[in-house]
């Protein structure tokens, strides 16, 4: 009896892959990725920061644009219509993209980090000895420490660091077949007061002066954001997000990587289903999230071109 019905399932199954069109049941429809806040604020970031490149490049592009996080991958896709519009009817050459898998410090390691190295000492905290040590030189107690650096990992960040270094001597030795000194310039989807992802990536790459462009963010002093939010207003922030800064696609599956929650590793890891069944929802999504970051870079490359 068992295996009639085992034989029955499949038989129902065949049929509906060899079914007319018109009698299979309908492919679920993809869901839509980015919300009204997204779009408004992905359409006028991003077309302020191509404007922006535009004058600080003397009218053209950078040679290279780095895309710092797996959040702000999906940029490619929006920025990539842009700069195929500019290149067809402007002649300016198009950047090369690169993803990177960048780490940040914590806010505790960044704050030491600025007056270790203001009083002198070197730029890096790379032990927890040595964090410790400057947290007791500025009169912190003992107890006080032990609460402050609970969240600190100098070791693990020493590592990210000498990754991140490593990659980047990867993309500037490929930079290299295109000319001895290409212009590299980074954009993120979002940057914080401090900045540190800014600082780090000008650390790997040793380019000091190197501009870091961001959709948004809290300030212009280490980055230049396409808008400038307030995240203690919080009406002008995501109402997706629980009223964050940040856009709604962020850290989901719809991105196809992740980065390692262990220890920092050179590239990021694709998102793989978690059972077999889920693939195609998987690829849809993402598909879907690049569909719709194309819609928005075809919105700005008309409005670039169209107003030059």
């Amino acid at each position: 009896m068992l295996e009639f019905f085992k034989r029955k399932s499949r038989n129902v199954e065949s049929v509906q892959k060899t079914a007319p069109k018109e009698m299979r049941p309908p492919e679920p429809q993809a869901q839509e990725i980015l919300k009204d806040w997204d779009k408004k604020i992905l359409e006028e970031g991003l077309t302020n920061v191509v404007q922006e490149m535009q004058a600080d490049f003397n009218g053209k592009l950078p040679d290279a644009i780095i895309l710092p996080d797996t959040s702000a991958r999906p940029l490619f896709y929006a920025l990539a219509p842009v700069f195929r519009r500019l290149k067809e009817q402007k002649g300016i050459p198009a950047p090369r993209f690169y993803f990177f898998s960048s780490e940040r410090l914590d806010v505790v390691q960044s704050i030491a980090e600025q007056g270790f190295e203001h009083e002198g000492g070197k730029d890096t905290i790379d032990t927890m000895e040595e964090l410790k040590s400057y947290l007791k030189s500025i009169g912190y107690s003992d107890s006080m420490i032990e609460s402050q650096v609970a969240i600190s990992d100098p070791e693990r960040m020493k590592a990210a660091r000498d990754t991140m270094k490593e990659r980047a001597n990867e993309v500037l030795a490929y930079e290299s077949r295109y000319g001895a000194r290409p212009n590299i310039a980074v954009v993120d989807d979002y940057s914080t007061e401090g900045a540190t992802t800014a600082g780090e990536m000008r650390r790997a790459f040793n380019l000091p002066d190197m501009h870091v462009y961001t959709v948004f963010g809290q300030s212009d002093d280490a980055t230049q954001p396409g808008v400038i939010i307030d995240p203690f207003e919080r009406e002008t922030m995501n109402p997706d997000r629980d009223f964050k800064a940040k856009l709604t696609y962020s850290g989901r599956d719809e991105v196809g990587v992740f980065k390692s929650a262990i220890q920092h590793e050179k590239y990021a890891e694709r998102t793989e289903p978690a059972y077999k069944e889920d693939a195609p929802r998987l690829a849809q999504g993402k598909e879907q999230l690049r569909k719709e970051m194309r819609a928005i870079g075809e919105k700005i490359a008309e409005k670039l071109v169209t107003a030059s």
